[in-house]
């Protein structure tokens, strides 16, 4: 039979470091319900202890570490208290809290941290009444956790000094690699606040180079260590001028007052792509042009300046020699006023391509045909081509471009048969006047233009095909820049309109405990990459999306922008971005409903649901709605889903017998059914059968997906109270899932209530033990207990607590475990 027992570990012998842990924390299963907690009892310990009774040959062990934990059960920190060297006549304590240490007296290493209740402290001198009254003394939330123990005889052994490299080598080695690494960075960091990499960018570079405005492209014109200087901030303009010519020159050619040079972004200058005059008197410093933080080249790890060198047109860009002794250079220093840099392009429609020709300096007042008529000084006199003509020469030779017609090439040029445009921000193109001066154009220093062979005016849409969608001309540099800026790479997901409704991740599939519903529902997702123009229109978006996907040509598609979590259309109360466009989609574009949402981002997340069409003109005058019914069964499980175009007045019966009708013999037809309205997982009301569609809540709601109806059976029991059921989560209280209606007695007991939950969710004994029940009310909100009485009322509610089904992040699972007795052996 049972007998009485002792149960314990005897210990046959000490370590020379004895680690005490202290039971701090403990499964408490006197609470309702049991759950763990943290042990402030007061407990003390000495500085030394003497285990000789305990094991043999135990002796004196001395304290040199205490590790304290302040917190509770859930959240908490921890600070150690050390003894370095346990010497008898030094007696400092170590404080050692995350990255601050500090020193601290033994009163604040030992007896602060015994646990306990905090002493509360009166000045009876204010109020003499205080002597008699009692006080509530909180307990401590900071106490001993570790302590940490040395035999006292060993102690010169086991603290002595210790050679890093003996004990480990390797480590001292890594520690000494990363320290030098870290010395070299430091280095860096103060060497970039000082300093600053000057890249040179010449012309020859810019020539031949493909596409659009962009900082980076200039930038890697520049990755050659030759061509990158580096100054102090404190030099002057003329210091890097100086520098950048004795780089370049050779034998003092080009000189000095031949070069001209242009820093990106410029000084306050908000055009940061632009190129502008790097002027200044003698004095003026380098830190003054650092890019501000809102430009596109700024970088705090490695500051620098992109400086184009320009030299006269007397000299060859590749070799920067003079083409002809017997020329006489422009003097581009000082940077006149009235001068104007442009770096000019060419575009060719033959070949879709964006190439610069390089930089092109010239006057204010003169015109920019100057560059189409002007000798450039690269050959012989009679067989001199003007500046443009020259620089496309090498492009056509090389393939980039298409041969130029003869009216372009030839000489005096037509110039009609020319056309000219300024490249803006953003990829824009505003049309130009080639016969007309700088000056009249409005065009500055760093501007760029574009150029390229007249064509004959096209169509803008050359083929509306329903099903790769409409294709734009590119004939002109306007058109090929309106679809460069227009493109967009969307992908689309496309949900099943049959899939379950998701509330905060949960779908009503009977699991309470279980899987996300979010991962469930990514399996059945089609996903396509398509790309888009913002020109196209609505219709346009949804025939392309039909043959995708192939789905029948006539269906309505609805669109959603990156939805939240990804938990699906039904999961979202967001309405479609198109869904109010539905009467005018052949002509809103996809750009205007881009920027009536703010959509500002090239490539798009987009959630696709097909649904069946709505009557002609029903979407103008409101007679047909979408409504989504989802038929729920008696244990609040979805059975079956479908979307519905039903006339909007009418009644709520008329969903019944739509219901019944499409569920046919899987609903008998004794059963009564009944139509709930949810209100995002917190309150389900039931609809009377008289009552029309359009005085129903769906009147304001356009995502018919998660505003939707519920049809199930009518279970009330005569006499009973129906009483509505929530979910929310037990730490954070947020709700979640489906509610659901259970008829109740007036008077019952909870443990009665909890019975009927089980029943009809169908959950099991272990689980539903685990969920606390709630009562709200118009006045308080007590938590339940099965032996209790409970009474409803037309405005009583009920909360189910239990954990989320899709948590976000882990719980902690801590041990409980009873605390650890030594007891002392008999003799």
């Amino acid at each position: 039979g049972k007998q009485k027992a002792k149960k314990g570990i005897r210990f046959k012998r000490f370590p020379p470091v004895l680690n005490i842990h202290l039971k701090r924390f403990e499964f408490d299963f006197m609470r309702d319900p049991p759950e763990q907690v943290k042990v402030n009892a007061h407990f003390e310990f000495s500085k030394t202890i003497d285990l000789s009774p305990f094991a043999k040959d135990a002796g004196e062990y001395t304290l040199h570490s205490v590790v304290v934990h302040s917190g509770d059960v859930n959240a908490g920190h921890y600070v150690a208290h050390v003894r370095p060297t346990l010497a008898v006549d030094e007696e400092k304590w170590v404080k050692f809290d995350d990255e601050v240490v500090t020193f601290c007296n033994e009163y604040s290493a030992m007896q602060e941290n015994f646990g306990g209740v905090d002493t509360v402290i009166n000045n009876y001198f204010v109020d003499p009444k205080d002597k008699d009254r009692s006080y509530h003394c909180p307990p401590r939330t900071h106490s001993a956790y570790i302590l940490v123990y040395v035999r006292t005889e060993l102690i010169q052994q086991l603290l002595r000094p210790v050679d890093p490299e003996e004990i480990n080598p390797q480590l001292v080695e890594k520690c000494r690699v990363a320290a030098k690494k870290q010395e070299e960075r430091q280095r860096e960091r103060l060497e970039n606040q000082t300093t600053i990499k000057i890249r040179v960018v010449l012309e020859r570079q810019l020539h031949g180079m493909l596409g659009f405005r962009d900082v980076s492209m200039i930038q890697q014109l520049t990755e050659d260590d030759e061509e990158v200087l580096k100054l102090q901030r404190t030099q002057t303009v003329l210091e890097l001028r100086e520098k950048i010519h004795s780089m370049l020159s050779k034998d003092g050619r080009p000189k000095l007052s031949d070069m001209a040079l242009f820093v990106l972004g410029g000084q306050y200058s908000h055009q940061s792509t632009q190129f502008k005059p790097l002027v200044g008197h003698v004095g003026t410093k380098l830190s003054r042009y650092t890019p501000q933080y809102s430009m596109p080249h700024f970088d705090p790890n490695d500051p620098h300046l992109n400086v184009l060198a320009l030299f006269a047109r007397a000299y060859d860009p590749k070799t920067l020699q003079l083409f002809s002794e017997a020329q006489r250079p422009s003097c581009l220093d000082p940077w006149d006023e009235k001068m104007t840099m442009l770096v000019v392009k060419y575009f060719c429609p033959g070949k879709q391509v964006l190439v610069t020709l390089g930089a092109y300096y010239i006057i204010k007042s003169q015109e920019l045909s100057r560059m189409l008529i002007a000798p450039y000084p690269s050959g012989s006199a009679p067989d001199a081509l003007p500046w443009v003509q020259t620089k496309l020469k090498p492009l056509v030779a090389d393939g980039v471009i298409a041969p130029l017609t003869e009216g372009c090439s030839s000489i005096p040029v037509k110039f009609d048969e020319w056309m000219l445009f300024d490249e803006g921000e953003e990829k824009q193109a505003v049309p130009k006047k080639i016969r007309s001066s700088v000056a009249a154009e409005s065009l500055e220093t760093g501007d760029t233009i574009v150029l390229q062979r007249a064509e004959r005016e096209e169509p803008q849409i050359e083929d509306n095909d329903p099903v790769k969608g409409p294709r734009y001309a590119q004939r002109t540099f306007a058109q090929f820049a309106a679809r460069a800026s227009s493109a967009l790479d969307v992908r689309v997901l496309l949900h099943d309109s049959s899939e379950p409704h998701s509330l905060d991740g949960v779908a009503a599939d009977g699991s309470y405990e279980g899987q996300s519903t979010s991962s469930l529902q990514s399996a059945d997702r089609v996903e396509r990459d398509i790309k888009m123009d913002s020109r196209w229109t609505l219709g346009n978006v949804n025939s392309v999306l039909a043959h995708e996907f192939g789905l029948p040509s006539d269906r309505e598609i609805w669109l959603w922008y990156q939805l939240q979590n990804d938990i699906g259309p039904s999961g979202t109360p967001a309405d479609p971005i198109n869904v109010g466009y539905m009467d005018t989609q052949n002509e809103v574009t996809l750009g205007e409903v881009k920027k009536s949402f703010r959509l500002d981002k090239a490539a798009w997340t987009v959630h696709a649901v097909a649904v069946p069409p709505l009557p002609p003109r029903a979407s103008i005058d409101n007679t047909f709605r979408h409504v989504c019914i989802r038929y729920f069964d008696s244990a609040v499980t979805e059975v079956a889903n479908f979307i519905l175009v039903v006339p909007w007045a009418a009644l709520v019966s008329y969903l019944v017998e739509e219901v019944r009708k499409r569920m046919g013999d899987k609903i008998p037809s004794t059963l009564p059914l009944r139509v709930v309205e949810m209100s995002g997982g917190r309150q389900a009301n039931v609809l009377d059968p008289t009552q029309s569609l359009s005085e129903t809540g769906l009147a304001r709601m356009a995502n018919a997906l998660h505003y939707c109806l519920r049809v199930e059976p009518a279970e009330q029991v005569e006499g009973e109270v129906l009483v509505p059921f929530s979910r929310a989560d037990r730490l954070t209280g947020s709700v979640f899932g489906h509610p659901f209606l259970l008829s109740c007695p007036s008077k019952t007991t909870v443990g009665d209530v909890r019975k009927r939950v089980q029943e009809k969710l169908k959950v099991p004994d272990p689980v539903i033990q685990r969920w606390r029940l709630v009562k709200h009310d118009s006045s308080k909100t007590p938590l339940l207990k099965d032996d209790e009485q409970v009474e409803f009322s037309s405005d009583s509610r009920v909360c189910l607590e239990y954990p989320h089904p899709c948590p976000s992040r882990s719980s902690m699972v801590s041990r409980g475990a009873k605390p650890l007795v030594i007891s002392k052996p008999k003799k």
